[in-house]
């Protein structure tokens, strides 16, 4: 309820409640105190009255919140991985070492041992040495050294023999008259000249062509 403001000390639903603590709004609308104002027909809305407390009417209102809980369930997926492991296995090879021989004659084999000289090979008999005799067919390798068979294959070579012929031309008396040649005087006295097939000496193509004697001169 509004407080009155009017200056004249009236109240009621028309002004408003007295401004004034205890004061009393009469029967006809003004503020006071006594019986007056405070006895019969006093407001009790606008101001104090005897033997009634003005009561100011507190409405409060409750809000109910309502708060709904979403529950979220989370589904967690585990997932297993299965690790395959693959073990390896690997063998060792142990080299058994032969023992060297010792024998004074020279033997080797199983029941000796190794040759103890480099390079030496122990034959089929047991005995170490070098050559086709014992590293050769039936060498014992696991007690020397032994030769492929190739090194022991025979290889034949073929010589071909070339033969020459030389013909050796008997030797014709040279001829002892100027310009004669042939079987009956010989050959021609100067060099270089043919011997034409009538016996004559000469360069020309009449004497070193047709018919010329080669026996006795150029041709």
């Amino acid at each position: 309820i509004p407080t009155s403001t009017n200056k004249s000390g009236k109240c009621g639903p028309k002004y408003g409640a007295c401004p004034k603590a205890g004061e009393c709004c009469s029967k006809y609308g003004y503020c006071g105190k006594g019986s007056d104002y405070c006895g019969k027909g006093c407001q009790s809305e606008f101001g104090a009255c005897d033997g009634k407390k003005s009561t100011t009417k507190t409405t409060s209102t409750k809000k109910s919140t309502t708060t709904k809980k979403t529950s979220t369930k989370k589904s967690t997926t585990t997932t297993k991985k299965t690790t395959k492991t693959t073990k390896t296995t690997t063998k060792k090879t142990t080299t058994k070492k032969v023992p060297t021989s010792t024998n004074k004659s020279g033997k080797c084999g199983p029941k000796y041992g190794a040759c103890p000289k480099a390079g030496q090979c122990c034959s089929k008999y047991g005995y170490c040495g070098k050559g086709s005799d014992y590293c050769g067919k039936g060498c014992q390798s696991e007690f020397g050294a032994c030769d492929t068979p190739k090194k022991y294959i025979k290889t034949t070579k073929t010589s071909t023999k070339k033969t020459t012929t030389t013909k050796t031309r008997k030797s014709v008396p040279t001829s002892t008259v100027t310009g004669r040649c042939g079987p009956k005087y010989g050959a021609c006295a100067k060099e270089g000249y043919c011997c034409s097939q009538y016996g004559y000496c000469g360069k020309s193509d009449d004497y070193c062509r047709n018919g010329c004697q080669p026996k006795y001169g150029l041709c």
